[in-house]
């Protein structure tokens, strides 16, 4: 990795959602940076993959699953499978929301 770091999370399996950009993608790549192999998801293909890139660019592991949080049955499959891809799970991280247009009094 680029910046020193001290391994602190060296072995660690993390889930992260919400890792297309901003607060996710900085997370995945600090905590990739700190040893953690991770699994990054969000719904926007393109820049999810530039996250899963720049964290292997810098010497990181990571995989990406394109995942909607606003379906069950999709959050149920990306937990399965990042549990699948590092061989179980330490921790989760989200920073993904869900946009519901309405007014105040829907």
């Amino acid at each position: 990795m680029t910046e020193a770091n001290d391994g602190r999370l060296s072995g660690r399996r993390l889930l992260i959602v919400g890792a297309a950009s901003g607060i996710g993608r900085a997370s995945a790549s600090r905590m990739a940076q700190e040893g953690a192999r991770v699994v990054v998801a969000d719904i926007r293909d393109g820049e999810l993959a530039e996250t899963t890139q720049r964290i292997k660019a810098a010497g990181g592991e990571a995989y990406s699953i394109r995942c909607d949080i606003g379906s069950e049955q999709q959050v149920v499959d990306m937990v399965a499978e990042a549990q699948d891809r590092l061989g179980g799970l330490d921790s989760l991280t989200t920073s993904a929301g869900v946009f519901t247009r309405g007014s105040v009094q829907d």
